[in-house]
């Protein structure tokens, strides 16, 4: 395995990282944050500084306070989301040797979460899905804003840096950014840790599932509206570059004994967006070079990888659909030489009745090898939700879930049952 009402916009504020940083590293967000102020707001506070020899030197200094205080309201914006996730197998079936490597895996089981190891057995819990993050996006300039994000989840309880970026508006159409960011992989992937912003009690492990989700490069966004011969679409078109490594990668840690470090080298892609009225139509290409280390073995996979991506969702006020499909091409260059593909597909209907959402999908992940002695991965799930908004920004959700275990073994078939309550603010 390698693997927002507009109540769903694009436009949600809330965007992720899912790495680590090393402890000394954690204050990174809030440390850049308040340099970025007290430098930048040299330039608007700075002429109403006391002077030498001011003899209004004490009102001249509490003015100025108050001053900067206005100033860092104006130009500093946090928000910030909560998920409280639980669940548990209701039932499910063991009809094939288990080779999932979580000690005590007690399958059946269900995977909800590759990138952070989540998973659910038959005991009811918390602990894979729940998550909290907090975000600010501070304006330097006019054109230039620093964006950070940090999150934390019931699995370990440490906030994390999730986003630290820097972004700059060269024009009227064209945004630049550089720092760390989300692959911009999957159409919920900028918003995937939260919740609120998407029908699923969490985003859907058939497509959003990876070793590594995030980059340290550098990105160019342009933003127009086509002309009416071209009915007036808006189109978005982003390209992106860097690379990233995680330690002791917990996605590894489910389907492998060892301990692994995981990275991804030279990861170029881009994506293109049009939107017009009720639909939405995204593309998106990606390739890298990926390394991952076995550390007790030393043992080392080299992969070229290429993944390919379409989404079309569209938005009829009441009525709403999503599906996207991907295929992920890994061909690994060690001897002896072979290639798995996985294809990977996601379908999903819903239905706004005042503050109710009953919603429907299925989604299917099925490898395919040369090499006849590769271990498939392969499931199929089929999922029911039912969410009632309390608030403006507030929800509960319950999600049932029947997952069919397709591979030749991993976690057998297992029905899942879970509930949510989601707030953003």
């Amino acid at each position: 395995m390698y693997i927002y009402n507009r109540l769903y916009s694009r436009q949600n504020p809330f965007l992720e990282i899912d790495v680590k940083f090393s402890p000394n590293r954690r204050l990174l967000v809030p440390a850049v944050i308040l340099f970025l102020l007290l430098v930048s707001n040299t330039a608007f506070c700075g002429e109403n500084l006391p002077k030498t020899g001011d003899t209004k030197k004490d009102a001249g200094s509490e003015w100025n306070f108050d001053s900067l205080k206005t100033a860092i309201a104006e130009r500093v914006k946090v928000s910030g989301f909560l998920s409280v996730v639980g669940g548990a197998v209701v039932d499910g079936d063991r009809h094939t040797p288990i080779t999932l490597a979580v000690p005590n895996s007690d399958c059946p089981c269900y995977v909800s979460n590759w990138s952070y190891g989540g998973r659910y057995n038959e005991n009811f819990s918390i602990m894979p899905d729940s998550r909290a993050g907090l975000q600010a996006n501070v304006k330097l300039t006019d054109d230039l804003n620093f964006v950070g994000q940090v999150t934390t989840r019931t699995r370990d309880l440490v906030p994390d840096v999730q986003w630290a970026y820097l972004s700059y508006k060269a024009t009227k159409n064209i945004e630049i950014q550089a720092g760390r960011k989300r692959i911009p992989l999957y159409y919920f992937s900028q918003f995937q840790d939260v919740g609120f912003a998407y029908p699923w009690v969490s985003a859907p492990t058939e497509l959003y599932g990876w070793e590594i989700n995030n980059y340290n490069g550098v990105t160019a966004r342009y933003q127009t509206r086509l002309p009416s011969f071209l009915f007036n679409t808006n189109l978005t078109a982003t390209v992106f570059y860097g690379e990233d490594t995680v330690k002791n990668s917990k996605y590894n840690q489910l389907v492998s004994p060892e301990s692994a470090d995981t990275s991804w080298k030279d990861l170029i892609g881009g994506d293109l967006e049009l939107t017009k009225s009720w639909w939405t139509l995204r593309l998106i290409y990606l390739q890298s070079r990926n390394n991952t280390v076995y550390k007790e073995s030393d043992v080392r996979l080299f992969q070229n990888m290429r993944v390919y991506g379409v989404a079309f969702n569209g938005d009829f006020d009441d009525w709403f659909f999503f599906s996207e499909a991907t295929l992920n091409h890994r061909r690994f260059t060690d001897e002896p030489q072979y290639t798995v593909n996985a294809p990977a597909y996601l379908g999903g209907v819903g239905y706004r009745v005042g503050k109710w959402t009953p919603f429907v999908s299925v989604g299917m992940y099925k490898e395919n090898s040369t090499d006849p002695a590769y271990n498939l991965y392969a499931w199929l799930t089929y999922s029911a939700v039912l969410r009632y908004d309390l608030t403006s920004n507030s929800a509960v959700k319950a999600q049932f879930s029947y997952n069919d275990d397709m591979s030749t073994d991993f976690t057998g078939d297992a029905n899942i049952m879970r509930v949510s309550y989601d707030v953003v603010f």
